[in-house]
């Protein structure tokens, strides 16, 4: 019994490893989108902040599952680890390789955050700046407007 959790475990260590190499994708996916300037396709975008956030859940759930399976058969593997010498190393070298795709997701995120941080405060100032040249011009128009109704200013001074 102890073999199958173990199985299962392995299981759901490389399907944290597959999920995880999907959200390295979309992450790159994402820093290619901020690389390209002031062109950003937002709805690109959205839709792969929504499939993070479903592939997120999943990890979620497969950690649930393993650490269950890992409260199984602890004490059983702590007690044989001869036994289980060569799953317990497969399992290892499986969750180093969770933990170094784990660590370039977080880096490139920080990376992306700091270009999405770029990219909002240069869109911001670029509205701000469009928004402030319009009340502008729509000055000048008001105040344009307003000279037709000025009376002529001719004095005559001759009597």
């Amino acid at each position: 019994m102890t073999e199958s959790y173990l199985d299962m475990m392995e299981d759901s260590l490389q399907k944290k490893i597959r999920i995880l190499q999907e959200l390295e994708r979309i992450s790159l996916e994402q820093r290619d989108m901020f690389a390209r300037g002031n062109i950003l396709d937002e709805d690109a975008f959205d839709t792969s902040v929504e499939r993070k956030g479903e592939l997120i859940e999943q990890l979620e759930q497969l950690d649930e599952g393993f650490a269950s399976l890992f409260e199984n058969v602890k004490k059983e593997i702590g007690a044989h680890k001869d036994r289980y010498a060569s799953q317990i190393r497969s399992l290892q070298e499986q969750i180093r390789t969770v933990t170094a795709l784990s660590s370039a997701i977080e880096a490139q995120e920080q990376r992306n955050k700091a270009a999405a941080d770029k990219y909002f405060t240069e869109t911001r100032e670029e509205l701000r700046k469009g928004k402030q040249t319009s009340t502008v011009a729509f000055s000048y128009y008001q105040t344009m407007n307003h000279t037709e109704n000025i009376a002529p200013q001719h004095f005559d001074s001759k009597k």
